[in-house]
């Protein structure tokens, strides 16, 4: 088994761009709209949503672009970077929301949501992917 796919929403179409390509390396692979019908049925949002679907490492992530700001309590995508500092300071550097977590042996584990609220957990590769 492996996975094909982890599903967000933004609020803003700029952070497929400044975020998830810019940040953290995903390509935009294709871009569609979700029609209203499917869009009730399966998530009880009777819209069209425009979704990009992007991809890093045979990694998928479907991005749906939708305006309202939803509580996001405990979801978030474990990724392992090699070199995961220079994606947490520069996710830090354009006004990103970072935190990192500070481990014993200096294995720290770094913390960076998107401006939609979706948190991304970096750990380090041991090696390059």
């Amino acid at each position: 088994m492996r996975l094909n796919h982890a599903a967000f929403s933004v609020n803003d179409s700029e952070e497929i761009e400044n975020f998830y390509e810019d940040i953290l390396g995903f390509r935009l692979q294709r871009k569609f709209l979700m029609d209203a019908a499917i869009t009730s049925k399966f998530f009880g949002v009777n819209k069209n949503i425009e979704v990009y679907f992007l991809e890093k490492n045979s990694i998928g992530l479907e991005i749906f672009l939708y305006p309202e700001k939803r509580v996001k309590i405990f979801p978030h995508l474990c990724f392992e970077y090699f070199g995961c500092k220079v994606i947490y300071f520069k996710a830090q550097q354009r006004g990103y929301k970072t935190v990192v977590k500070i481990n014993s042996g200096g294995n720290n584990t770094f913390f960076i949501w998107d401006k939609s609220g979706n948190m991304f957990e970096l750990k380090e590769a041991k090696k390059e992917l």
